[in-house]
């Protein structure tokens, strides 16, 4: 995906705020630990087209093509004006699929962690427990 672990990390998510991951330098390896404790921590979805995956978040990188909140056209668009002005955005587009993620999840979350499974880190993962009242 060319990202580092730390942009994968949902800021919003309680778990986030709750482990302080926002003030902490980690590793990427210590920061792939807590997603795999955590994966609610994990940006999602994951999509996977041949030998890529990209990250479906901004709604720019994948999109259905009838979804009726980002038409198809102006997603284009909007990724043909980024790419002129020097961004590199990669745009997936996901055949007769609409705006709801839930039918496709099941395969969405398993390919999600099918890609995790694969990565592999450069030293045994390090936890540390936190207790909060």
């Amino acid at each position: 995906m060319g990202i580092k672990p730390r942009e994968l990390l949902r800021t919003s998510e309680a778990i986030y705020r709750e482990l302080g991951l926002g003030k902490k330098e980690l590793s990427d390896d210590e920061l792939i630990s807590v997603m795999v404790k955590h994966p609610d921590l994990i940006q999602r979805p994951i999509a996977e087209r041949g030998d890529r995956a990209v990250l479906g978040r901004p709604p720019e990188n994948i999109v259905g093509t009838v979804d009726p909140f980002f038409p198809l056209a102006e997603v284009r668009a909007t990724r043909d004006a980024l790419n002129k002005q020097g961004f590199d955005v990669q745009l997936t587009e996901i055949k007769g699929h609409n705006h709801w993620y839930y039918d496709l999840a099941p395969k969405i979350n398993a390919d999600a962690w099918n890609f995790l499974k694969q990565q592999k880190l450069s030293e045994d993962p390090r936890y540390t427990q936190y207790a909060f009242k």
